[in-house]
């Protein structure tokens, strides 16, 4: 009755899901007396793990109501601690009052929309190490005043690790320009 224990690790690929099966055999040149005991087969069950992370910038800090556009930069990236990859990734950006006339640039996702006032860009899939940037373009409105703060946020089909750096916002400070002109006479 000896016995010996070794222990290997393995890299999984980021995109498997399921289960995974590890069967270990052994064989001898020996006569085995018990050949159904040769075998074992250990299953375990992969969970993904994802942390995304959204970042947003405004191209502008200070605007004109009526006179300029801001531009939005959003990234969606997978943090260091991402070892799975993800499905179903999608940014949520409510447009906030003062600003109209919106557009998405978004030339490597799956899908764009614009209703309600609220903006959606969704991807497929996000590999790990995968980051996607897109642009959204708005008009300040004649009537925009005081701080403008857009904010956005970013799921997917897979549970994130850290959902604290999943949503990000950026603002935008409204001052009208006035041209006034005194006229003596």
């Amino acid at each position: 009755g000896q016995s010996e224990t070794f222990t290997f690790d393995v890299l999984v690929d980021s995109a498997a899901t399921g289960q995974l099966d590890n069967t270990a055999v052994i064989t001898t040149s020996d006569v085995d007396s018990n050949a159904a005991n040769d075998s074992s087969t250990d299953t375990v069950n992969l969970q993904r793990e994802v942390d995304l992370v959204l970042t947003k910038t405004a191209d502008l800090a200070t605007v004109v109501p009526g006179q300029d556009q801001v531009v939005y930069t959003f990234t969606v990236s997978h943090a260091s601690a991402s070892l799975s990859d993800t499905t179903n990734v999608v940014v949520t950006d409510v447009i906030p009052a003062g600003l109209s006339g919106v557009s998405i640039d978004a030339p490597t996702a799956d899908s764009t929309s614009f209703s309600g006032g609220v903006i959606t860009v969704g991807f497929n899939g996000l590999g790990v190490g995968e980051t996607r940037t897109f642009s959204v373009v708005a008009d300040v409105n004649d009537t925009a005043t005081g701080v403008i703060t857009n904010s956005g946020s970013v799921t997917s089909s897979v549970p994130d690790a850290n959902p604290l750096d999943n949503s990000d916002s950026a603002t935008i400070t409204a001052e009208p320009e006035f041209d006034l002109v005194v006229v003596k006479t």
